[in-house]
């Protein structure tokens, strides 16, 4: 009988670790190791790259939605929602709908930076949040943008 892990299983293992930073609000070594096991070699540091140069706004709307923008290193910006485990860049669709990836790096810091209580926290009305969802799938697209990411003077830590 063969003892391997299905993409499912190492999900769960994953939200099972994620569980844990975020009850301490604290990477531990044992935490990082046991997360470097799971994830592609260059994933984790990539992720935690992010997470370190704070790059990563939870925006929430007054009716409770919530995604959450990656600032990427080129001056590019991405929408992450967690629960889906889905991204606007394009290592989602070149590596997590082919099933090669679970998460892109953009999607794991998010759930690293929201497990560290790391995010940086933006309310937007419901017409930003529609705005910025509907831009970012146009920017993938190659359309023009036509929605500049909020500034650090309306972002609180």
């Amino acid at each position: 009988m063969e003892d391997s892990l299905t993409p499912v299983s190492l999900e769960a293992v994953a939200h099972q670790l994620l569980s844990a930073v975020a009850a301490t609000r604290t990477l531990s070594d044992d935490l990082l190791v046991s997360l470097s096991l799971i994830f592609k070699h260059g994933l984790l540091q990539q992720a935690l790259d992010i997470v370190d140069r704070k790059c990563i706004t939870r925006m929430k709307c007054p009716a409770n939605r919530v995604f959450y923008q990656v600032a990427g290193s080129a001056g590019r910006f991405y929408i992450c929602l967690p629960d889906s485990n889905y991204c606007s860049c394009m290592s989602y669709v070149f590596s997590v709908l082919k099933s090669e990836s679970s998460y892109c790096k953009h999607v794991l810091a998010v759930k690293l930076a929201d497990a560290l209580a790391q995010c940086l926290e933006q309310d937007i009305d419901d017409t930003q949040y529609l705005t910025m969802l509907c831009a970012s799938e146009l920017n993938e697209t190659g359309q023009p943008l036509g929605q500049q990411a909020a500034g650090p003077s309306s972002v609180r830590a």
